[in-house]
């Protein structure tokens, strides 16, 4: 088949303006000129923050709007709201539609605290989404995620000190007011009764300051203590 120079330009040009203008959209919208367009169905899993497994058979709620704050009337936030039915695996599939700058999801139990896409992982195409359950925060116990501040990465199964002194490896008497252990996501959880300024978090080779009674806590790395009598609590 002879295929004419002139016939391959114009494919070339054409390819040319779409790219440009795909390059374009793409700026616009990482800037919120534009809207982003989902074009597939969103792939979605929840996992209960405190047991670390999924949040199968239940029904799920999603809000997503472009992330406007209105202070006056008239103001069109896009809100939009999406209700399923996660799968055995915790798995909902959210069309596409439903998708905007801002995403929040909550589940029949997990309805106080509720969790975003936004700060949320995506593996292989899917959002993992972790949920606190109404139970734990009606209890008065509160989560922190234990990070390594270095890589980032959760701190997952161990044994953890919230101390008033930050010596919590060779704790004196009165110092310690609560153990723990993290969980497989590095969660956990602790009645925030106990909550003051200047905590101190020890963990197995890791320490820092509570900085906030909720929510993530990165933890320096320090030289390895003997830490029998820290695992034996």
């Amino acid at each position: 088949m002879n295929i004419s120079k002139k016939f391959i330009g114009k494919i070339v040009i054409v390819v040319a303006i779409i790219g440009l203008g795909l390059a374009v959209w793409v700026a616009l919208a990482s800037r919120g000129v534009v809207k982003p367009i989902a074009l597939l169905p969103v792939r979605v899993k929840l996992i209960d923050a405190f047991t670390a497994e999924p949040i199968a058979n239940t029904d799920v709620k999603l809000y997503s709007d472009n992330g406007i704050l209105c202070i006056a009337a008239g103001c069109d936030t896009e809100g939009q709201e999406w209700g399923g039915h996660s799968d055995n695996s915790g798995l909902v599939v959210v069309p596409a539609k439903y998708m905007n700058k801002v995403v929040h999801v909550t589940a029949t139990g997990y309805s106080k605290s509720g969790g975003s896409l936004s700060s949320s992982k995506k593996e292989w195409g899917v959002w993992h989404v972790e949920l606190e359950p109404d139970t734990k925060i009606d209890n008065g116990e509160r989560l922190v995620k234990l990070l390594d501040r270095e890589n980032g990465k959760p701190l997952k199964d161990l044994f953890v000190r919230v101390s008033i002194q930050e010596d919590c490896y060779s704790p004196v008497g009165g110092s310690i007011l609560f153990t723990g252990k993290t969980n497989a996501l590095g969660n956990m959880y602790y009645p925030v009764s106990i909550y003051r300024e200047g905590l101190w978090v020890c963990a197995d080779g890791y320490k820092s300051r509570m900085t906030n009674p909720h929510g993530t806590l990165r933890l320096d790395r320090v030289p390895a203590a003997n830490l029998n009598d820290f695992k034996r609590m």
